[in-house]
């Protein structure tokens, strides 16, 4: 298994963990907010685009 997949399965891995984390508080993550977050970790936005765009999420 290479670096980046390593990585990959890394992040997967902590994802599903802060989902069930989150699902146990009665909350759930969607489509779109794992969609925005990948945006984030893939480095195609920035902290505060990611923050902003939560917001935004949040007020709708």
């Amino acid at each position: 298994m290479g670096k980046e997949d390593k990585k990959a399965k890394q992040i997967e891995q902590s994802i599903r963990n802060a989902e069930a984390s989150l699902k146990v508080e009665g909350l759930h993550v969607t489509d779109e907010d794992r969609k925005l977050l990948m945006k984030y970790i893939n480095g195609e936005i920035t902290r505060n685009e990611y923050i902003e765009k939560c917001v935004e999420l949040v007020n709708e």
